[in-house]
């Protein structure tokens, strides 16, 4: 039955009826046709009993295993690391953490939710244009929800980033356990040499003001939610598996590697404690602007410090001070190559996004610029890797699919 409805989707959303009525989206319209009908050929028809075979619940189950091994081999290569550092450093292993992203992730997916319901009906008036648009909706969105592949995707994807976030947010906190904060000086005098022996924030402070620092401040905040959006599609998403697969390991990679791993070896504080840390008051200025903004319009970013700071030197439950590189950007540019991958106006949004994390990295004294630089290059190296691998399974998916259908 599941099978059948999806296969009459398919058919149906791409008749004469849905035919995108702009020309200018006709070319894209029938590539994600064809895509479909590719999906969901066979499907409930009775042309061989091995194509209806081949999307029995166990196969769809064991194809969403391997379509997804890389991100859960990576998750549990992490998930070992992690049980190894908390017992080299005898380190207390904070369940809490789990179930405090999976409870996040609870909370969220209702509004996420609605957000993809928006997307379609903005994808029904752009491009489709049907004649009956409520029933086409309802068909559409049953499509989705009765996707056995998106079921099963996600079945495994979405546990598997819950359990990444905690282990990650562990190894974070444990950071100046395991190497001390030491590389403060040496970046903030990398700054200097490679920008003409001045700060980087002298490049961007003149330009702002207190409502120009608000907002780069609300991007900043906004960043998770946006993140956690972007995972949270991708591991529903089975249009573009290829597309869908690089982002969630490209994810993997970026935040394992750039987040924990070299963030451990570069262990390094940030400019808005580089006097806390004693290194003396290079970066006083940016601090006393930040505080007088602060008094004109809103700087969030002034309270998280503080109480990251307070948890540091163990007087607030809140850790995970770590400045080399930067994360923000990191996957703020993984999101913005995905982006591009869903649609160009996506792309673009999340490119600005991005650019506005840039600036906020610096101004909001969070990060080295030489961190931030150093994230841009992770999040698109990390990127390029998980397309390789993306592709890699895609073809031995593809061929293995063939050859049992012959």
């Amino acid at each position: 039955m599941l099978s059948t409805v999806a296969g009459d989707f398919a058919a149906k959303m791409c008749s004469a009826e849905n035919v995108p009525k702009n020309p200018r989206y006709r070319h894209a319209d029938a590539a994600f046709c064809s895509q479909k009908r590719r999906d969901h050929i066979g499907r409930g028809t009775p042309m061989t009993m091995q194509a209806e075979a081949g999307f029995s619940g166990n196969a769809v189950l064991l194809r969403a295993l391997r379509q997804n091994r890389w991100t859960v081999g990576l998750v549990l290569v992490h998930a070992l690391a992690t049980a190894l550092v908390a017992a080299r450093f005898h380190l207390a292993y904070d369940t809490g953490a789990f179930a405090a992203v999976g409870l996040l992730m609870a909370v969220l997916a209702p509004a996420f939710a609605m957000i993809i319901v928006l997307w379609r009906v903005v994808h029904m008036i752009r491009f489709v244009r049907p004649k009956r648009p409520l029933p086409w909706l309802i068909r559409d969105i049953r499509a989705i929800i009765l996707e056995r592949d998106r079921f099963y995707g996600a079945l495994i994807s979405i546990p598997a980033v819950v359990l990444f976030c905690a282990n990650f947010t562990f190894l974070k906190s444990a950071i100046p356990v395991i190497n001390p904060f030491g590389w403060d000086q040496f970046f903030s005098d990398a700054d200097r040499m490679l920008l003409g022996g001045h700060d980087a924030y002298t490049f961007f402070l003149p330009l702002a003001t207190p409502l120009i620092t608000t907002a780069i401040n609300a991007a900043y905040n906004v960043w998770l939610l946006v993140i956690f959006f972007m995972a949270f599609f991708a591991c529903l998403s089975v249009e573009d598996m290829r597309a869908r697969n690089t982002f969630l390991i490209a994810f993997v990679l970026t935040w394992g590697v750039g987040g924990n791993l070299i963030a451990t070896i570069f262990s390094s504080a940030g400019p808005v404690y580089f006097a806390m840390l004693g290194l003396g008051h290079r970066l006083a200025p940016l601090m006393s602007t930040l505080h007088a903004f602060d008094k004109v319009s809103p700087v969030w970013s002034l309270q998280v410090q503080g109480m990251l700071w307070d948890g540091y030197i163990g007087r607030g439950p809140i850790s995970g001070i770590s400045a080399f590189p930067s994360m923000h950007l990191a996957t703020s540019v993984v999101m913005a190559l995905y982006g591009y991958r869903l649609s160009r106006g996506v792309g673009i949004a999340l490119t600005v996004f991005a650019t506005m994390i840039a600036l906020g990295t610096v101004l909001l004294a969070w990060h080295y610029a030489i961190g931030s630089a150093a994230g841009a290059l992770i999040g698109v190296a990390c990127w390029k890797i998980g397309g390789r691998l993306a592709a890699h399974d895609e073809d031995q998916i593809t061929a293995k699919y063939l050859g049992a259908a012959m």
